[in-house]
Parts: C-alpha cells; sequence; structure tokens
C-alpha cells in the first residue's frame, strides 16, 4: 500500500513537471507560429514559475520573443511592451547567468545579442538625428554593453553626449575609447578641452595637446587649441609658432591673420605686426580690429611727430621769440603731421562702422579725441583771403 502511495506521488510530480514546461513549450510553439500575443503571455508565465524560471532555455524564449515584439511593424504588437527591446537584452543577458558553465543556450543568447547591437546603433542613430540625445544615449550604452570593445557604441554617444553639453559624459566616453586604444583628434580634442577649458589641470592639458599633436600633427582644430592655450599661459613666442604654420595653411583667415598680428604685439615687433594686419585690410578691408590697431599704430607716429614739433619749435623760438606757425603748410613736420593724421582718421572711419559694442566705441573715441587735440594744437590753416 505504501509503495502503491509513493507511485502515485511521483506520478503527480511528473505531471506538474509537465505542466511546468509545457507553458514554456507553447511560448516556443506560438512564438513559431508567429502569434506573439500568446507567445508573449505564455513565456511571462514561464519566467515567474518557480521551475522554469530557473531554466535559460526560459531566458533565451523570452529575449528572442520580446525582440520579435520590439521589430514588429505591428502597432498591436508593439503595445505589448513599449520596452520590449531592452526587456529582450536583460533576458538574453541572464541567460549566461543561469548557464554555468556557458552551454548551448549561452552561444544561442549571444547570437542574439549581436542581432540586438546593430538594432541598438541604428535606434540610436535614427534618436540622435531627431535631437532624442536622451533616449540615443541609453540605446547606445546597451549596444555598449554588448560590445564592450567596439568603437561605435562609445564615439556615437560621445557625439549625443556634446550635444547636450553634458561634460561628464563626454569625458567618460572619451576616457573609455581611449583605454580600448582608439584614438582621434576629436576625442584629444574633448578630453583637453575638459582639462584645460576649466582649468582643472592646465599642464596635463598641455602636455596632452603636445602628444596629440605628435600624432595629428596636421589638425587644424588640435593646432588651434594649443594656441589658445599658449596664449592664455602668455607663451607668444609659441604661440606665435603655431599661428604662423596656420597662417601658412589658410593665408586668407583673417582671425588667424589678427592672430599673428596680436602676437607680434606682444613681442614688441611692430615691422611684423603691421604688415600683418595691413593683410587683414587687404582681404577685409572694412575690419574692426585690423583698422583700429592700425589708428592706434598711426597715433604713435603721430606721438613722435608731435615730439619733433615742440623740439624744433623750441628752438626758433631761442631764436626769435616773436616766432610762430601761421601756415602749417610752410613747417615740413606740420606737414608730416597732418598727413599721419589724415590716415588715422581714415582707419578710424572705417572701423567706426563695424565696432560691435560700447567698449569699441570708447576705444576709438579716445582715438578721435587724440586726434582733434594734435590737429588742434598744431595743424593752422593759412588765411582765407578776404573777398574785395
Amino acid at each position: 500500500m505504501q509503495r502503491f502511495i509513493f507511485l502515485i506521488s511521483v506520478f503527480v510530480q511528473f505531471s506538474i513537471v509537465q505542466a511546468q514546461n509545457s507553458t514554456l513549450t507553447n511560448a516556443v510553439l506560438y512564438r513559431n507560429d508567429g502569434n506573439l500575443t500568446k507567445a508573449k503571455e505564455e513565456i511571462d508565465k514561464a519566467c515567474l514559475n518557480e521551475k522554469t524560471m530557473q531554466m535559460p532555455k526560459t531566458w533565451y524564449y523570452k529575449g528572442l520573443i520580446y525582440k520579435e515584439i520590439s521589430q514588429s511593424t505591428q502597432p498591436e504588437i508593439q503595445k505589448l511592451d513599449p520596452e520590449a527591446l531592452n526587456a529582450s537584452f536583460a533576458s538574453l543577458k541572464k541567460v549566461s547567468e543561469l548557464e554555468v558553465p556557458p552551454g548551448e543556450f549561452v552561444q544561442k543568447a549571444n547570437e542574439v545579442l549581436e542581432e540586438l547591437w546593430i538594432v541598438y546603433i541604428n535606434a540610436g542613430v535614427t534618436n540622435y538625428q531627431n535631437h532624442v540625445f536622451i533616449k540615443a544615449l541609453n540605446q547606445f550604452e546597451h549596444a555598449q554593453d554588448i560590445k564592450p570593445k567596439d568603437t561605435t557604441a562609445y564615439i556615437y554617444a560621445l557625439y549625443a553626449a556634446d550635444e547636450m553639453s553634458n561634460n561628464d559624459l563626454v569625458l567618460r566616453y572619451c576616457d573609455r575609447l581611449t583605454s580600448i586604444g582608439y584614438k582621434s583628434p576629436y576625442v584629444y580634442y574633448k578630453l583637453i578641452d575638459a582639462e584645460f577649458g576649466t582649468l582643472r589641470n592646465p599642464e596635463k592639458a598641455f602636455s596632452m595637446s603636445k602628444k596629440a599633436l605628435q600624432e595629428f600633427p596636421n589638425d587644424k582644430n588640435l593646432i588651434e587649441q594649443q594656441t589658445d592655450m599658449l596664449i592664455r599661459m602668455n607663451k607668444s613666442q609659441e604661440a606665435l609658432s603655431n599661428l604662423l604654420v596656420l597662417g601658412e595653411k589658410n593665408p586668407t583667415d583673417v582671425q588667424v591673420l589678427i592672430n599673428i598680428a596680436t602676437q607680434y604685439d606682444k613681442l614688441k615687433d611692430k615691422p611684423n605686426a603691421l604688415l600683418y594686419y595691413n593683410k587683414v585690410l587687404k582681404i577685409d578691408s572694412l575690419n574692426y580690429i585690423g583698422n583700429y590697431n592700425m589708428a592706434v599704430y598711426s597715433i604713435q607716429e603721430t606721438k613722435s611727430i608731435e615730439r619733433k614739433i615742440v623740439s624744433n619749435d623750441s628752438i626758433q623760438i631761442k631764436q626769435n621769440k616773436l616766432y610762430k606757425v601761421t601756415d602749417y603748410t610752410k613747417d615740413p613736420l606740420r606737414v608730416e603731421l597732418k598727413n599721419k593724421l589724415d590716415q588715422t582718421k581714415s582707419f578710424y572711419n572705417r572701423a567706426i562702422g563695424n565696432c560691435r559694442d560700447a567698449s569699441e566705441r570708447k576705444n576709438l573715441d579716445l582715438v578721435l579725441s587724440e586726434i582733434d587735440r594734435l590737429k588742434g594744437s598744431y595743424i593752422v590753416s593759412p588765411a582765407t583771403p578776404v573777398k574785395k
């Protein structure tokens, strides 16, 4: 009698296992028939059942079914789970947790994950192009999880993070790319900018910049970035060397020419500064910076002429206390001064029409004030004849 009861117990237990397995089998069969609604119902049951929820096969098929739901073109199927793609990813990753050592279903799950990688990349690119950056980042990060050594998803994620101006994420992706051996001018630029732009570690940034230019010596953005760093570090001679390289590559780039002239200014090299400001004005005759600086140089030259006039007048007065200039055209120095002031006024007129703010206008007002002072002090026109 006891033996009979035992056999009944075994039979009942076997029946329960069969019933549990049938849920998983039904999910597989429904999926094979293309009935994803029923397949989802059955696989969800299998994932909650105490027996089948520990089976790698269960989670492999959940990943497969949910992947197909996510890729369905039928709205009613897509509505079954708007997050089906991520659910598929999580299910397939779970297979490797359950099947130890890895076997048949780990291999199959990895094959499907390879397909999901493509799906995530394509979906992420679409969202990136539509400026849905947060969703794009989520998809790129899933792709990174699937292929942690592949650079594609990191590069796309870096672009999305940059568009969002999220410097923390930008640094994370740049660091990850460099850790897997990826090098590019863009990644270097971003890493350097993060270190130097915030003045977090300017020396490290400059060292990194030198390394970047050793690897990409002709990259214009990296040269410009290093040049800006040198300028801000008051290393004018080094900055000038970089700028001259940029000037050779871009002989009509007005900003580069202005920067070259500015560095020559800082190095007290007036002839070369004038040379490059003149190059600027040949390309852009109304350029404010070029005209303002040429006006300043011109005013400086008038000061030299003024000193000569004062010295000459002093000599003349010592010889003749009644000495007085009533006609500037009879004094070569005053003629020279008048010509230089006319030149200065010409630069002023071109600059005033293109100044961008009150500060620039104030600088020009000082130039005009000096022009008026010198004219009033030294330029005396001959008397106009009285008509009879």
